[in-house]
């Protein structure tokens, strides 16, 4: 690869318009009193070097064509811009472009702009493609610990990897479906807010769909980047963020051994994570509807007894026994006149469903030992296994839930 093409201290605003093979230009570390205009530049075989450069102005890019294959074509490693950097309409690379610790003090904005590190063909939007795998430490684009302070907007056309680690940004206008690959490295990217665009308006759940989505392909294993999104989205006052989170949960049990993964499963299904414990009191509460019903039904096979040995059934005492130790005026009606606790199914289904709460249903009356009975039996004590599930789960959702969660 040719060396770039060494110029002076600059003074001044800077327009390039060189074409050549061997050709760059490279301030390292001088200071541009001005604009740096790489509009209509064209270089082949050779980068342009900003590296640790103070620029007063903006960066523009605009149709410029830079190509220096495998190597990196625009250096702004370092380097300190106090304007925007413009590498938008008609500007495309072949090569990386290196924003590795700068600091923008404008908006960093690449609408239109196309990027590639290993083209096949010519740069066009069609062709665009990586010709082999990239390494771990190529990027396409690197903005590795970059600040911009004026935001970021992307709406580019980018083949290869994207490097915003540990990135500041005051917002990002993308589209997250489109400008992302899947491999992007995004760990440690901060920006203060997503901007709005025409299609999305604010607090619609499109929005979160797409974040989810984005997230799954560039984060799917690091849960800092979810936390951040839904964080962020909250702040801006989008409804339903929680959803984030709750999709990372899931891409994490994938990884995990079969019984927690079906811990997290029933998790998942009953309380969302415990970010929706209301979805938990809706189950206790079907469930308690189901008892009731159930118990409505088959009252006929519930019994109980008082202190003299009489035996009871929700409608009165049972016919045949010997009712000696009491009057038989003062055992009419369904609770004896008084010597049991009468039966009341809904309360019993509480009792059943709810068992860390006793109240005396159920210690009360049982089922009797006939065929049906016992069936019913089985049945209760599923619903109650059920219900220490749905209950410990409720519990749980309320110690954990995440404040300010939505």
């Amino acid at each position: 690869m040719c060396p770039a093409f060494p110029l002076g201290s600059l003074v001044g605003p800077f327009r390039a318009g060189w074409s050549g093979r061997c050709w760059g230009w490279r301030p390292a570390g001088r200071r541009v009193s001005g604009d740096v205009k790489l509009s209509n530049a064209r270089t082949s075989g050779g980068e342009v070097v900003l590296r640790g450069a103070r620029i007063q102005g903006s960066v523009v890019g605009f149709d410029a064509k830079l190509r220096n294959e495998g190597g990196i074509a625009l250096n702004l490693h370092l380097a300190h811009v106090g304007g925007d950097v413009r590498l938008g309409t008609g500007f495309s690379a072949i090569g990386e472009v290196d924003l590795d610790l700068a600091v923008v003090e404008g908006g960093l904005n690449c609408c239109n702009g196309m990027f590639n590190r290993h083209p096949t063909e010519s740069p066009t939007a069609s062709t665009i493609k990586p010709e082999t795998e990239p390494s771990p430490n190529e990027a396409t684009f690197s903005a590795r610990s970059a600040t911009f302070r004026g935001g970021v907007v992307l709406f580019w056309d980018i083949a290869g990897p994207i490097d915003f680690t540990d990135a500041t940004s005051s917002s990002l206008t993308d589209r997250p479906m489109e400008d992302w690959h899947s491999g992007a490295r995004i760990a440690g990217f901060t920006y203060e807010r997503l901007a709005e665009q025409d299609y999305m308006p604010l607090g619609t759940t499109w929005a979160i769909t797409e974040r989810i989505h984005w997230l799954e392909q560039v984060a799917p294993n690091d849960p800092g980047p979810w936390e951040y999104a839904a964080r962020v989205l909250r702040a801006d006052g989008y409804r339903g963020t929680d959803q984030i989170l709750i999709n990372h949960r899931r891409m994490e049990r994938k990884q995990h051994g079969f019984v927690r993964k079906l811990w997290d499963s029933m998790f998942d299904f009953v309380a969302r994570y415990g970010y929706k414990p209301v979805r938990a009191s809706g189950f206790l509460l079907y469930l308690i509807v189901i008892v009731s019903a159930l118990l409505l039904l088959n009252q006929n096979l519930m019994r109980t007894s008082d202190e003299s040995g009489v035996v009871y059934s929700p409608s009165g005492p049972i016919a045949g026994q010997s009712q000696t130790l009491a009057s038989p005026e003062s055992l009419k009606g369904s609770c004896g006149g008084g010597q049991v606790r009468c039966f009341e199914p809904i309360v019993y289904a509480v009792d059943t469903v709810v068992p860390i709460i006793d109240l005396n249903q159920r210690t009360t009356w049982y089922v009797t030992q006939t065929f049906e009975g016992r069936r019913l039996g089985y049945v209760l004590n599923i619903c109650t296994v059920f219900g220490w599930i749905f209950s410990t789960l409720f519990v749980f959702s309320l110690a954990k839930r995440p404040e300010g969660g939505s």
